[in-house]
């Protein structure tokens, strides 16, 4: 469902692309630190675009440095509240857990009994998950699995993902403006979309769930992607020339619009070859 929201380098000034590079590394150091290194491995460039979003109206002075514990004569530095680290290393940490949880649902995973039965029961998981209230996470995603399974429709499952992302922006907190949680919300749904584009003729194969199966006329699903997909664009672009940035804009803007496009055209590329 994830890894879809990434950067597209060759688009981005050094500074910027420096700064996303640094965030990323800072993230997975805080998850080897609250969580311990073998969680590193785990590490999200989703979580890495969460962080930059909400640091994105913070004039942080806090320097974070950074040593890579795979390439010690690499250190780095990034300026981002500390805070920020923390939320993004623990929904990191959680995300996994659940999805964990997913995978032992459907597939019948002992892997992912064990790692489960491991990271669940991590003390600094279970400290930290004191502070941090995924109540309202969880429960938006325990719906979203059980309205997949029952085939319920288009909007209803799109529009679960969504607040999915509204409830990550709201977990940290609850002052951001209402455009940026607007825009996260359509992002969501963008997601959830691309995702059942991606996975659509494997899921035929395997006679899986796919979002795209729960329309009503599949005729030219091709074109009705497309569509959504440029609807879903033209929302966010409007939504995101209403939000007054304090930083990071043009990074933003790179990830929410040309690395979407280009995601979707190679995907609609793959599917016409």
């Amino acid at each position: 469902m994830f890894g879809y929201v990434r950067i597209y380098k060759p688009d981005l000034r050094v500074r910027d692309a420096s700064y996303y590079r640094n965030v990323y590394c800072s993230l997975c150091q805080q998850i080897g630190h609250d969580y311990g290194l073998p969680y590193r491995y785990f590490v999200s460039y989703d979580l890495t675009f969460l962080a930059i979003v909400l640091n994105a109206f913070k004039d942080s002075e806090e320097l974070h440095s950074y040593r890579c514990p795979f390439n010690p004569f690499k250190k780095g530095k990034v300026y981002i509240d500390s805070s920020i680290l923390k939320y993004g290393a623990f929904i990191n940490y959680h995300m996994v857990i659940y999805k964990l949880k997913d995978n032992i649902l459907d597939d019948h995973s002992f892997f992912a009994r064990i790692l489960y039965k491991i990271m669940v029961h991590d003390r600094g998981y279970l400290k930290n998950k004191k502070k941090y209230d995924t109540s309202k996470l969880d429960a938006i995603l325990d719906e979203l699995y059980l309205n997949e399974n029952m085939d319920h429709s288009f909007d209803e499952l799109t529009d679960l993902f969504g607040r999915y992302l509204q409830a990550l922006l709201e977990g940290y907190s609850d002052t951001y403006p209402g455009e940026l949680s607007q825009l996260v919300y359509l992002l969501g749904k963008w997601i959830y979309l691309i995702d059942a584009y991606d996975d659509l003729d494997e899921d035929i194969k395997d006679s899986s769930f796919n979002l795209l199966n729960t329309l009503e006329n599949k005729e030219d699903l091709d074109t009705k992607v497309e569509n959504m997909h440029y609807i879903l664009m033209d929302w966010m672009g409007q939504l995101f020339e209403e939000i007054e940035w304090q930083n990071h804009d043009e990074l933003l803007y790179n990830i929410l619009f040309t690395a979407t496009q280009l995601t979707y055209e190679r995907i609609k590329n793959k599917r016409m070859a």
